[in-house]
């Protein structure tokens, strides 16, 4: 019965929120430059990037896109050698982005909506990770209504309320067998919810360069009301009632800083570095409404270190039409060796990007953006003891809009 708690010690839900899946894809255009976004104004998504350059827009603006996110997985067990490949559905992370206010004042507002975290993960049959998770679904939406302030012609500052909600399920195996020989199941659904703010300051020393800072603050998201689910044999069913559930989830903060530098109206490139603070996820905590003798409060030790971001993207402007760019970015997991799990088989990446605009008329811009990731992780978790290793290839496409008002 030990293995069996040990087991639900790691049913927690929203645990997949790691870098791996902290999305950077909240514009096209900055999804084709690698990511980077702190110091430039390209449209109404510096509303997210960095609120205080959005002052300094000459246009207003509607920015809105989509991604698709295709991935392909395996997990290769190293005892056995068998690999299991993970059926994951295509998922569809958006932004949408409205910059308003008087482009000859000081102070411009506007609303960001967007999709801060995302996954989609389901293992095939006989899986090595099973009790651990065998099906995982995350959906969340952040809110974030911006204001930006001009101080001078080269200085602005703003800042943005963050409202962010999130629904998750997750499926596994339990260490126990139905009579049929095939495994007992428990599953968890929960919505979760939190509040937080987005600050920036932007400085323009001239019209070829300019740098930019922002602090993303942290989400401490609180699950009150969650499910869990179990099927079980007949003769268990007392130990592990169908019941809510309580958690909370802290996530990390992020600092990002950038600089931009335009030698002439074709070329423009732009550097950023972002960091997040891991160290509030150390130890999550579940807490089960109906305690049994085998179903109590857990704690999962999850210790991440702070996880980093470089950055690097340039942008061509063809002709009156047509603008090109390209982008590289490099991420440092926050996931030691000894933690790794398959609901979040993070790993040290490198993510190329391409991009292109096309200028329809005056007022509308057609955006689109391709980046790549491969993820490669091998280890041994030394709490639920699985090794192996970890291979997945991600595609994902964008699609969007510029509509200068």
């Amino acid at each position: 019965m030990k293995k069996l708690i040990l087991s639900l010690v790691s049913f927690v839900p929203m645990a997949i929120f790691a870098q791996g899946y902290q999305l950077n894809l909240q514009s096209v255009k900055q999804s084709g430059m690698g990511g980077v976004g702190a110091a430039g104004t390209l449209n109404a998504t510096s509303l997210y990037y960095n609120p205080g350059s959005s002052a300094f827009l000459e246009q207003n603006s509607i920015a809105a896109g989509v991604s698709g996110v295709a991935s392909y997985g395996t997990f290769t067990d190293k005892a056995s050698g068998n690999e299991t490949k993970a059926s994951n559905p295509f998922v569809t992370p958006f932004n949408a982005n409205i910059l308003l206010g008087n482009p000859a004042g000081r102070i411009r507002y506007g609303l960001s909506i967007y999709t801060p975290f995302g996954s989609t993960m389901k293992w095939n049959d006989n899986f090595t990770g099973h009790y651990e998770i065998t099906k995982i679904s995350l959906i969340s939406v952040a809110f974030q209504p911006t204001v930006s302030f001009k101080v001078t012609d080269h200085f602005g500052i703003g800042a943005g309320f963050v409202y962010g909600y999130g629904h998750i399920t997750l499926d596994k195996d339990l260490p126990i067998n139905e009579s049929d020989g095939s495994f007992a199941t428990g599953n968890i659904s929960t919505k979760a919810n939190s509040y937080g703010y987005n600050i920036g300051a932007y400085y323009k020393f001239s019209e070829k360069f300019s740098i930019g800072a922002t602090y993303r603050s942290a989400l401490k998201m609180k699950a009150n009301n969650g499910k869990a689910d179990f099927d079980v044999p007949a003769s268990l069913a007392s130990q592990f009632p169908d019941q809510k559930i309580t958690a909370r989830l802290p996530l990390p903060n992020n600092w990002t800083f950038g600089v931009k530098y335009t030698p002439n109206n074709k070329w423009m490139f732009a550097a950023d570095f972002m960091t997040s603070n891991w160290k509030p996820y150390d130890t999550i905590t579940i807490h089960y409404t109906e305690q049994t003798a085998n179903l109590t409060d857990t704690k999962l030790v999850r210790l991440y270190k702070r996880g980093y971001s470089y950055r690097l993207g340039a942008q061509y402007t063809v002709d009156d039409q047509w603008q090109v760019r390209a982008g590289i970015s490099y991420n440092k997991s926050p996931i030691p060796n000894d933690l790794v799990n398959p609901d979040v088989p993070d790993a040290n990446r490198v993510i190329p990007s391409v991009g292109l605009s096309f200028r329809t008329s005056n007022k509308f811009v057609l955006d689109a953006s391709f980046l790549y990731e491969h993820i490669k992780r091998s280890g041994e978790n030394r709490l639920s003891h699985i090794n192996g290793d970890y291979k997945f290839n991600l595609f994902i496409p964008s699609v969007g809009f510029t509509y200068q008002l």
